[in-house]
């Protein structure tokens, strides 16, 4: 674990706030716009299984594009435009 992923850990154990573990986010190598839709639906998918209550997101844009792409699917049924192809999902 990076600095900031063991400050957040912390944080969560101290307040008693259950968590799961950091998930990676990696930009296609193509264009450092477009976020791997399967990245986006595999979160999606661990949000829906562990009923979470919010997703946090630390980085560049590529790591808040696939939060809120995350985000979006998840409270709306899920399902992805472009199953294992890029997709922009930035606003």
């Amino acid at each position: 674990m990076q600095g900031w992923e063991n400050d957040l850990h912390s944080c969560c154990q101290a307040h008693t706030v259950t968590h799961l573990p950091v998930f990676r986010v990696c930009f296609d190598q193509k264009d450092i716009k477009l976020v791997n839709v399967l990245q986006v639906n595999e979160g999606m998918k661990m949000v829906t299984e562990e009923h979470c209550d919010c997703i946090i997101s630390f980085g560049g844009g590529s790591p808040h594009d696939a939060a809120k792409g995350i985000a979006v699917l998840a409270t709306n049924g899920g399902g992805a435009p472009c199953q294992g192809q890029s997709a922009d999902i930035s606003t």
